[in-house]
């Protein structure tokens, strides 16, 4: 099976595929891409996805997007500064869109950036919240992530 990359994933503007659909695909698409460690390839589909997620005021796909351009700007370009901005904003979003999975993950990432940057104090808040949720709704696989 072939992932999708930045190059395959590509629609018309117009369409049958409304805006909210086609902002799913490609946050799933850069979910994809980011796990397996392509963050160029994230950043664009992500990058992609943001307007159109944020033109449906839809804040759950819009979190989810800033989180994977945080993993480009934190991983990829080492541009902490712009990561801690791309999280914090996933963060509130996920909050507001009110699912624990997504604030575990937004919390995770943002972990992760605070343990790059040398506060543990920071990353071990972060991490912990997020396991706390991560647990509470039976995710085993974000519970790993965050030990």
């Amino acid at each position: 099976m072939r992932l999708p990359t930045a190059s395959s994933a590509t629609w018309p503007a117009t369409g049958s595929r409304s805006a909210t659909a086609r902002a799913k695909a490609l946050v799933g698409a850069a979910f994809l891409a980011d796990f397996r460690g392509d963050y160029r390839d994230a950043a664009i589909l992500g990058g992609r996805a943001l307007p159109l997620a944020r033109g449906a005021r839809d804040a759950w796909l819009t979190a989810f997007a800033l989180a994977i351009l945080g993993d480009f700007a934190s991983f990829e370009q080492r541009d902490y500064p712009r990561a801690a901005e791309l999280y914090e904003e996933a963060m509130t979003l996920a909050r507001e869109a009110g699912d624990g999975w997504l604030i575990a993950y937004a919390l995770a990432e943002a972990g992760e950036l605070a343990r790059l940057r040398y506060d543990p104090d920071r990353a071990a808040s972060l991490a912990t919240e997020g396991l706390s949720l991560a647990r509470a709704i039976g995710d085993r696989w974000l519970e790993a992530f965050l030990l």
